[in-house]
Order: structure tokens, then sequence, then C-alpha cells
């Protein structure tokens, strides 16, 4: 396995991995994937990759035998959107139940590591939901990586 930068012609396969976790969540049975709005997102996460300011992405991938297996795209805001400085937080972190652990932890190490380099950043915010199901891999991987409770998550759905 690898984890590395996509190029843009790997849009199909990471699709494929963000489509396939969203027939896995909460809202398979209540929305569908824009796949034009997926695509976009995707293509803005490789032109800002890397870069050091407001709205900079961060896009890494994890591959197995050719086949993409895992996806991280994080990205750099304001504090709050009204700060002077940034704190860095994922968009999507979707490791494929295919894809190992090592990889799994590498895709987010790297992601932390972008944040972490970036003098502006003075902090890395996460969330953990449902939307996948148990969370509870993801949040003992993160405590054991140094990051604590910041409060609670809630929803209410509304009915449609």
């Amino acid at each position: 396995m690898s984890v590395r930068k996509p190029i843009a012609v790997d849009f199909p396969a990471a699709a494929a991995v963000l489509v396939e976790s969203h027939g896995r969540s909460i809202y398979a049975d209540r929305d569908t994937v824009d796949m034009i709005r997926l695509k976009q997102t995707f293509l803005d996460a490789l032109h800002r990759h890397g870069q050091r300011n407001c709205g900079a992405t961060y896009i890494n991938v994890a591959e197995r035998d050719g086949v993409i297996v895992g996806i991280i795209i994080g990205w750099l805001e304001r504090v709050y959107h009204i700060g002077t400085k940034l704190m860095a937080t994922d968009l999507f972190y979707v490791p494929s139940p295919a894809c190992s652990d090592r990889d799994a932890i590498t895709l987010f190490r790297n992601f932390e590591e972008w944040a972490t380099e970036n003098p502006a950043v003075i902090e890395i915010k996460l969330g953990l939901t449902n939307a996948l199901g148990d969370y509870g891999r993801t949040e003992a991987m993160y405590l054991r990586m140094g990051y604590e409770p910041a409060g609670a998550m809630y929803e209410k759905r509304i009915a449609r």
C-alpha cells in the first residue's frame, strides 16, 4: 500500500470510495451524491493542495494494489471564520474497509503534519459523527494521537 497525493485522473477511483461510504452512511436513503459537486470539490482540493493560507487544502489517497481505498481532504479556515489565525479541519477522512490500519493512520498523520508545519495554524479541529456508523475506531486513534474531546455534536433529523 502507499499514501500519496492524487492526480486528476484519480477522480473516478477516489469518488468510488466516497460514494461507497455514502452508501454505508445514515444518508444513504435520504440523499444522493452530486457527482458534479464531488468532482469540483476534488479538483478544488487538488488545485489548493499544500498551500498555507485561508482556503488552502490538503488531499491524499491510500492505494492498495493500484486501487484507491482511502481519501482525506482537509482545509484551513480562519479560527471560527473571523480570527486572524488558522485552524485545520477535515472535510473527508474516509479509509474504506479495504484500507489497512497503517495506511489509514498515515493518511491522517500526513494531514496533521501539513497543518502543524504552518505557523499560522493554532489548532486542528476534528469532528466525529454517526454518519458512517460507529466512529469508535477513529475516536480511539484521535485519543492515541493526543487529541482531546472538545464538546459534543447534536442533530435533529427532519423527515422529508
